[in-house]
């Protein structure tokens, strides 16, 4: 233990004159507000695509039936994880897919892209101020690995291992891809890319395992997941949510709860449960 809290103390600098330990600070903060900078750009992104009913062929009619639509009538998708998923996992059309994971992959490139880059800089540093050749060495000293050779003999035997049934999934892909084209009046690549591999994950589960996602959700009705999670929350903390009336909020939908210790009854605060951002 003695050791431990020896180490910790070294990894924030307290071993270091006051003037390191400062630049240490500076960039910890400095890094945290890159890092909510990031994250932020990444929520609040508003790129949308749209496709025609058409284009979403598979996806459930559910689904589509939430989907908006433009005065054209095609359907907005946007890039969060309730409308971009669905489609990767259960869209047909590969252009599709492609268009969707391509747009999704290049995401705030412009803005996240200079924040990336300083952040490299910023965990080099550091790095170097306490004493690691890398970010990498820093990060490993606290984990199980310890070591970069470590982790990439581990990374290299279970490469080796994956090799062979990765290769047998991928052909079972590679069948299902070509029986959809046929079906489709597509031509087959003879490929799996990267946006096919959520599609016919989904369809190989369904075939040979007899999982449907679709059919799972009936057994799972929106509300009482919703009400049965808020619950555990109360017991666990104990506390009591109330839900409040007509509250002000940027969609209809969007819920608002205060919330009480439940021995008390002493108030804590208010939180928005917005479960279609």
């Amino acid at each position: 233990l003695l050791e431990r809290v020896i180490r910790d103390g070294k990894r924030v600098g307290l071993h270091l004159e006051k003037e390191k330990q400062d630049r240490i600070k500076e960039i910890n903060s400095k890094m945290s507000s890159l890092g909510i900078e990031f994250q932020n750009n990444m929520n609040e992104d508003k790129t949308a695509l749209y496709f025609s009913t058409e284009q979403l062929k598979g996806c459930s009619e559910d689904f589509i039936k939430g989907l908006e639509t433009n005065e054209e009538g095609k359907h907005k998708i946007t890039l969060q994880y309730p409308c971009l998923y669905p489609v990767l996992k259960q869209c047909c059309v590969e252009a599709t897919r492609k268009q969707l994971l391509i747009t999704r992959y290049s995401m705030c490139k412009d803005l996240n892209t200079p924040i990336l880059e300083e952040l490299v800089k910023l965990r080099a540093e550091k790095a170097a101020l306490l004493g690691y050749p890398t970010h990498s060495d820093f990060i490993l000293d606290a984990r199980m690995a310890k070591t970069k050779d470590t982790v990439r003999k581990f990374l290299t035997d279970m490469v080796t291992k994956m090799k062979e049934p990765l290769k047998a999934e991928f052909e079972g892909f590679l069948k299902l891809k070509e029986r959809e084209c046929k079906e489709n009046g597509e031509e087959f690549s003879g490929t799996i890319q990267p946006w096919d591999i959520y599609h016919y994950m989904q369809i190989t589960e369904k075939e040979q395992y007899s999982v449907d996602t679709e059919q799972l959700k009936q057994y799972f009705p929106m509300d009482v997941v919703t009400k049965g999670l808020l619950q555990i929350y109360q017991d666990i903390f104990n506390l009591r949510f109330e839900e409040i009336s007509d509250p002000a909020a940027w969609h209809p939908e969007v819920k608002l709860f205060s919330v009480f210790d439940k021995t008390t009854s002493a108030f804590l605060g208010q939180f928005y449960m917005d479960l279609h951002p």
